[in-house]
């Protein structure tokens, strides 16, 4: 069974508390607006949140600027706003609908990410409240200026970077790797939450170099080494025993190595790697126990998912292999959009004729502390 992501109906916020950054160089302060057009006519209904973009733009532009020690007249100083009904990208890294996107100075946002009630359920992280986690990271792009041959990776962790600094968590991700982006190869979020440990530990000056290094178009993987005297894979080491590493990331890499898939290149032939994994000792057993955990998820019936929730619900491969004895177990883990709280499940199935139960359900912190013991029906 592939790691899985289940829909829902609520938006969770994030409660994620982020290093804030002070700054004085706000536009307000000088009365600036960097903002040179703004242009709704082909979603006229975006023309209140396009105000509210401006001022967000005024306000965040020059703490993003401050954030990456950047010189603002290396930096465009106008930027154009425009609302789209719909934005799609199409490329190698990402398909599919997006809320936001940046080329040079322009940046455009997508009206069906913002509205307030969604109806298209695949766009999950849609509501207006999210507006300036799309345009920080958005902004910290337009700064960037980075050349074509920049890592993905590396582009948009720092974009995430950046409104991570700002305190932007709510909502849309939060600092961590999980069920999206497993690994910092993968996007943003953990990439993101990468650097900024990289920004506690070693210092805030150690990520802007980086953006120096990726900027002038000098970035090697031998630049941390140079930097810290540790490479790139000693630091990645570290973060994954931080608590912004998730089990269900650690799940999902483990899922990935077990398939032979380097993280951020998913392979040609995937189903054939997948139908090899299947014939491992105890993979059967753990496909059986995640289609009920699929089930539970469907019907509103596992426990911490409320019936009026919406939004997505992801749960993990356990790499577990337990098998030729009985009882056997499988334990899941599972996080909801926006929410960096983990989710556990444990299965049970008692015999080879016997079901699979539902054993126990709880709920933990980013830091593995117990928030919620869950009651089993039936138990």
């Amino acid at each position: 069974m592939r790691p899985r992501l289940v829909t829902l109906h609520t938006v969770v916020v994030c409660l994620v508390a982020t290093i804030q950054h002070a700054v004085s160089l706000g536009a307000e302060s000088r009365g600036e607006d960097y903002v040179r057009h703004i242009d709704v006519s082909d979603a006229p209904e975006m023309k209140e949140i396009s105000e509210r973009a401006r001022q967000i733009v005024n306000e965040n532009y020059p703490k993003v600027l401050t954030i990456l020690r950047e010189n603002p007249s290396k930096c465009p100083s106008q930027i154009d706003l425009i609302f789209k009904k719909h934005l799609e990208y199409n490329g190698p890294e990402v398909k599919g609908p997006i809320p936001s996107c940046a080329f040079g100075a322009r940046i455009s946002l997508s009206a069906e990410f913002l509205v307030e009630n969604p109806t298209n359920i695949n766009a999950y992280e849609r509501n207006s409240t999210n507006l300036p986690l799309f345009l920080t990271h958005e902004l910290a792009h337009v700064a960037q200026q980075y050349g074509r041959r920049v890592p993905f990776c590396w582009r948009e962790a720092m974009a995430d970077y950046v409104r991570y600094k700002l305190g932007y968590t709510n909502g849309w991700s939060c600092p961590q790797c999980s069920f999206h982006y497993p690994h910092f190869t993968s996007g943003p979020w953990c990439g993101g939450a990468f650097l900024l440990y990289l920004d506690g530990v070693y210092g805030s000056n150690l990520v802007c170099q980086l953006h120096n290094s990726l900027r002038s178009g000098s970035y090697s993987d031998k630049f941390f080494k140079k930097a810290t005297g540790k490479n790139l894979e000693m630091l990645w080491a570290e973060f994954q025993n931080t608590p912004a590493y998730t089990p269900i990331a650690a799940d999902i890499k483990a899922f990935q190595d077990a398939m032979g898939i380097k993280p951020g290149k998913p392979p040609k032939d995937y189903e054939t790697r997948y139908q090899r994994y299947l014939k491992q000792p105890g993979a059967a057993l753990t496909v059986e126990a995640g289609k009920i955990i699929e089930n539970l998820i469907k019907k509103r019936e596992l426990p911490g998912i409320s019936k009026d929730e919406h939004g997505h619900f992801s749960f993990s491969m356990p790499q577990e292999t337990q098998t030729g004895s009985w009882p056997v177990t499988r334990t899941f883990h599972g996080q909801k959009n926006g929410d960096p709280s983990v989710y556990h499940y444990v299965l049970t199935r008692a015999s080879e004729g016997a079901g699979w139960k539902l054993q126990r359900a709880w709920q933990t912190a980013l830091d593995g502390s117990l928030l919620e013991e869950f009651a089993i029906e039936g138990k």
